[in-house]
């Protein structure tokens, strides 16, 4: 009994042991001191991966990770690999350039890893910051310009157009001690001035296209042994949009905005808010204008002047009511790009004597009346009398005739209607629907906010609706 009393407390203990193993070993985790670690060109540089338990006979890989390329690192005198009871050590001897990166340590049997990024720094070669990213405007001469000291001599300097999002490269020049700089495309230029150590390049785009703007375009200077690079952004002038102080003038408000950009305005949109009431004005989209306040052409008048990377943009607000005061009045231009920017402006309560208080599509208030008005209240009640049977039987023949066309087809001008806002809807959300730059994530100005469905806004509305697919 007592020896298999201790048989079984031996296999219990070992049942244990056994269990703690395979449950700790899952979970080892790696943890390192520093996730960034510098290093200097032509030195040895040590990264260092800290393990929670000793690690004596615990299979480990180190890789580099490259643009999602991951790349084994056998134990070489390259890249020499030790442990240190709780510590990976990666030593990687004669460090250049190339080397720089990130390096990931992982546990074979756990799965665990962690990533430490290497900087590579060469004392004898500096960039100088200079303008990053640089902003111009299509079919204006532009220059990217870089900056650097050097205690090595350079031999050759070449230049790479970069697209961030496809990876494709495009090679637009190169500089060389012998032949200077030379180049394939013909709207490219180099100057290389050196002033006190410091060398200045000076790359020149005459008229740049579309096709030209938001890449990154790199500079590499090689001394034989080593290259160092650098790049700079080409960002086209985002769109802007100005407003002029209103004219307020007899029974008519004007309003005056400008917009400065390279593409043409696919649809120009007015509205005019008092803190959360927004209201619609009227859009102008395929060089047609439709105004949405109450009373329409008698209401608001738009012109637009086209002009050399801009416009000028014209809104008069007619038959003016004091109720057209204290509101700010937008302007958004949605350029055939996708992109879209607005200024609004605001119209302050004034003191205008004899200026009516009717809303424009009818009265508003009570109205009083004298004695002398009973005999054509008499007079008014008595034609009503008259004419009720009239107007009974008028109403009578125009419900049968409209009953009988009611089945008729919509009218071209409702059709026209309708792609209009159709072609607005579009205008407005293709925003939302693809990215409009291909370097970076979405920067659209507009803020993509949550529409109401239960909305009467027509701008909202036409956001709901979707162009319809013949």
């Amino acid at each position: 009994m007592g020896d298999s009393s201790m048989g079984m407390y031996t296999l219990l203990i070992c049942g244990l042991v056994n269990l703690f193993k395979a449950v700790e070993s899952p979970k080892f985790g790696i943890g390192t001191a520093n996730n960034i670690q510098s290093g200097i060109v032509g030195f040895d540089v040590q990264l260092k991966w800290n393990v929670h338990v000793n690690i004596t006979g615990e299979p480990y890989s180190i890789f580099k990770v490259e643009n999602k390329i991951i790349t084994k690192l056998e134990n070489t005198t390259k890249y020499l690999h030790q442990l240190d009871g709780t510590r990976i050590v990666l030593t990687i001897k004669d460090v250049t350039l190339d080397d720089a990166g990130i390096y990931r340590c992982k546990l074979d049997d756990s799965g665990d890893y962690k990533d430490i990024e290497l900087t590579v720094d060469d004392w004898e070669f500096k960039w100088i910051s200079t303008t990053n990213p640089v902003i111009s405007r299509l079919n204006k001469d532009g220059e990217l310009v870089w900056k650097y000291q050097s205690l090595k001599i350079v031999n050759e300097i070449t230049f790479i157009r970069y697209n961030n999002l496809t990876k494709n490269e495009y090679q637009l020049g190169v500089w060389t001690t012998k032949g200077g700089f030379t180049s394939d495309v013909s709207n490219v230029k180099m100057v290389k001035t050196t002033n006190k150590e410091v060398v200045e390049l000076r790359l020149a785009l005459g008229k740049p296209t579309k096709d030209d703007f938001n890449l990154i375009y790199i500079c590499q200077i090689s001394d034989g042994a080593n290259v160092n690079q650098n790049g700079i952004k080409l960002e086209m002038e985002k769109p802007k949009v100005y407003s002029n102080k209103p004219v307020i003038k007899d029974d008519e408000i004007e309003f005056e905005w400008h917009y400065e950009y390279d593409y043409p305005a696919r649809a120009i949109i007015f509205t005019r808010h008092l803190n959360v009431e927004l209201l619609n004005v009227g859009y102008w989209i395929e060089e047609r204008f439709k105004p949405t306040l109450d009373g329409g052409q008698d209401r608001v008048k738009f012109n637009k002047k086209d002009l050399q990377g801009g416009a000028d943009i014209t809104l008069k607000l007619l038959n003016i009511t004091k109720d057209d005061f204290n509101y700010n009045y937008t302007c958004k231009c949605v350029f055939v790009d996708r992109k879209s920017a607005a200024a609004d402006v605001g119209i302050m309560p004034v003191s205008l004597s004899g200026m009516s208080d009717k809303q424009p599509n009818g009265t508003n208030g009570d109205t009083l009346l004298s004695s002398d008005d009973g005999g054509m209240i008499i007079a008014a009640v008595v034609t009503t009398v008259v004419m009720a049977p009239i107007t009974v039987i008028a109403v009578v023949l125009l419900y049968r005739r409209c009953y009988s066309q009611r089945y008729r087809p919509v009218e071209n001008k409702q059709i026209e209607e309708r792609d209009e806002e159709y072609n607005l809807h579009a205008a407005i959300n293709e925003d939302f629907e693809e990215t409009e730059d291909e370097n970076e994530p979405v920067q659209n100005e507009d803020s993509g906010d949550d529409v109401d469905p239960t909305s009467t806004d027509p701008e909202q509305t036409l956001i709901r609706r979707r162009p319809m697919k013949v």
